[in-house]
């Protein structure tokens, strides 16, 4: 496995950890602050998540699509470094791009939570066309030594 395949691998698999985290991050971190009323007449206000505010299932379509774009991504990435098919680099830059318009379209509403997993994507999906087209140019005497 040449050295951009290695990094591929590593950036496909890093990515779809990230954009995992992102998603975390925006469900389970604290967005904004709840306040209550007491029975003594004061307000008692704490930080409060996205998934505290609407519950638990209101999490479960966005972890589906987004974990299924992450997923996309590692699969593509892993299996591209590790044969070199075509076929794989169209999924890992399905994947990424599809985490990329994610991202964007996220950053208009929520935040960038995926930005990083999708740049990493991106550069993963770069270096998987980059070995692709080196091994496709390679002559057989340079690649026998």
């Amino acid at each position: 496995m040449t050295i951009v395949r290695r990094i591929e691998l590593v950036c496909g698999v890093l990515a779809g950890i990230a954009g995992l985290a992102g998603v975390w991050v925006f469900f389970y971190l604290p967005i904004g602050t709840e306040c209550t009323s007491s029975s003594s007449g004061s307000n008692v206000c704490a930080p409060i998540s996205y998934v505290a505010a609407n519950g638990a299932g209101s999490a479960i379509p966005y972890w589906l699509v987004f974990g299924a774009f992450c997923l996309i991504v590692i699969l593509g990435a892993v299996f591209h470094s590790l044969s070199g098919r075509g076929a794989w680099n169209g999924v890992l830059w399905t994947g990424a791009v599809l985490l990329l318009a994610s991202s964007i379209l996220g950053g208009f509403s929520i935040g960038f939570f995926l930005l990083p997993g999708a740049l990493l994507a991106l550069v993963a999906a770069i270096l998987s066309s980059v070995a692709g087209h080196r091994h496709a140019n390679a002559t057989p005497a340079a690649t026998a030594g």
